[in-house]
């Protein structure tokens, strides 16, 4: 990889995130409204504070980590799909990978902007601070960030297969794993058929990770490996599912007709 096309890439989603007003509000604007909404939701059915009430308020902080980075790869593809010029990139020297990488890189900074954004808000308005898990939460974030990594690759292979009809997975896909994962409640709360899908989703073991943290100051070593473990095989199995789709579009002209 070049540090100088990575380079480019970062600075190409810099301008565009200073020039997008649509990206401000997918980012930030919707992030808080739902920190302000829920969070409100929360002190009314948990007056007077509660171990509940933490874990949504930590679900709703943690949930931006893990949107923002899937967001950041796949939206970012789109809008240079949208602007006929996602193909052309790749007549210059950048490839894939680096256009990846560099949207990694800037799905980094994005969501930590906007985690320490919400956790200020949550301690302004709720008495809550997210801090309080201390210096484990820098493992759950990192956890999270790989995983919409993996999340992010995935969905954009299947925009490279199957063209933009499928582009509404680059913000709902996501929302299909939130019940799945148990960002807000404990996996128990699932029903019992469909648990052992929960417990396929790396994430699943960050939250409970999080939450027994949270309630009983304990870390729970085994939840964070074992999601780290599912992590990189999520994240190597990605990568070679948008290689190989990639292949597959340049040999049936798919990929340089899904902007047309």
């Amino acid at each position: 990889m070049n540090p100088g096309r990575i380079k480019a890439v970062l600075l190409h989603a810099w301008y565009h995130l200073n020039h997008s007003v649509e990206t401000w509000v997918d980012l930030f604007w919707f992030t808080l409204i739902n920190i302000f909404v829920f969070g409100l939701i929360t002190l009314y059915f948990f007056e007077g504070g509660s171990v509940q009430a933490g874990y949504m308020l930590m679900g709703l902080i943690l949930w931006g980590v893990l949107y923002i980075g899937q967001y950041s790869i796949t939206v970012a593809a789109l809008w240079e799909i949208w602007s006929k010029s996602f193909t052309t990139l790749f007549i210059s020297p950048l490839t894939l990978g680096e256009f990846i990488f560099g949207h990694m890189i800037g799905g980094v900074l994005k969501s930590l902007a906007v985690f320490f954004l919400t956790a200020a808000v949550t301690i302004l308005l709720y008495d809550f601070s997210i801090f309080s898990l201390g210096w484990i939460l820098i493992i759950l974030i990192a956890e999270l960030l790989v995983f919409s990594w993996s999340s992010g690759i995935f969905l954009l292979a299947l925009i490279i297969r199957f063209g933009t009809t499928i582009q509404s997975l680059a913000w709902g896909f996501i929302y299909l794993i939130q019940p799945l994962s148990a960002v807000f409640f404990p996996v128990e709360v699932l029903p019992a058929s469909v648990r052992w899908i929960s417990w396929g989703i790396p994430v699943t073991y960050v939250f409970e990770a999080a939450r027994e943290k949270l309630s009983l100051g304990t870390v729970n070593w085994q939840f964070l490996l074992l999601s780290t473990i599912l992590n990189l095989f999520y994240l190597l199995l990605s990568l070679w599912f948008i290689f190989r789709m990639l292949e597959r579009g340049k040999k049936t002209g798919s990929f340089a007709r899904m902007e047309n």
